[in-house]
């Protein structure tokens, strides 16, 4: 059986949270930033492009994984043990602390019920858990609860009455068709979603750190990120907690 080189295989680099059709340039232009720094740096195997083909889950377990971004609530799960935080993104466009963020409560314009809700995926924080905590703040409990796949399924299904109410992350909104949407409220923020890299890599975190920031630096402005926050683990505890105590 043949052996795979890893030394040789190239590095695995994804920014699934935000890279979408209306974005795609714009990542692209991001990771071309940081390619030229780490290469600069002697940094060997960097993919020329980013992946858009593989799904997250297996971008995470990859043995070449160099960069990808996650959930801050994936962070707790086992099989993300091998999984560190590197830095996460501030946007000024969101009121509340730099490196946090919000998702917007949306409806209809025409549609006061809140019983079927549709949340983008089960291990989501801006789609599901902060939108089933803000109910519950305010004494509501959905009758149904679907599940879209995605944001921008989300509103397809709010645009079209299939459910009644979701939670769109504030940041991937501005990037999103809300047209005909209503905002009813925002969920409480939280920690925004990390940069990822893998514990046992090869490459120093702060020059992975210092990479994202010199691509902030040339290409933030254009997707509305100012800097980049170191982050550890602990930045995303209270995701844990309210994991635990229901909030799914």
């Amino acid at each position: 059986m043949q052996q795979v080189d890893v030394q040789s295989t190239p590095r695995l680099v994804g920014f699934p949270w935000y890279d979408s059709s209306k974005t795609r340039d714009l990542w692209s232009g991001f990771w071309v930033v940081m390619h030229q720094m780490l290469l600069s740096r002697g940094i060997q195997n960097l993919p020329f492009e980013l992946d858009r083909k593989t799904d997250p889950r297996d971008q995470w377990i990859n043995p070449q994984l160099l960069l990808s971004q996650c959930c801050g609530l994936d962070l707790h799960y086992h099989d993300m043990d091998h999984i560190v935080p590197v830095a996460r993104p501030a946007i000024p466009e969101l009121q509340c602390e730099p490196g946090d963020y919000y998702s917007y409560v949306i409806v209809r314009g025409d549609v006061k019920n809140s019983g079927r809700i549709v949340v983008n995926n089960e291990r989501s924080r801006s789609g599901c858990t902060s939108l089933l905590e803000w109910l519950r703040n305010r004494g509501l409990r959905p009758e149904l609860t679907l599940v879209s796949g995605s944001h921008q399924e989300s509103i397809r299904y709010i645009k079209q009455g299939i459910a009644d109410i979701a939670a769109i992350d504030a940041y991937s909104a501005s990037f999103l068709d809300m047209t005909e949407l209503k905002i009813v409220g925002t969920t409480r923020p939280t920690a925004a979603p990390p940069f990822i890299t893998r514990l046992d890599i090869d490459i120093p975190r702060e020059l992975l750190i210092e990479a994202l920031e010199e691509a902030v630096r040339v290409k933030g402005v254009s997707l509305g990120i100012t800097e980049v926050i170191p982050t550890e683990r602990d930045a995303y505890s209270d995701l844990e907690a309210d994991w635990q105590n229901g909030s799914r």
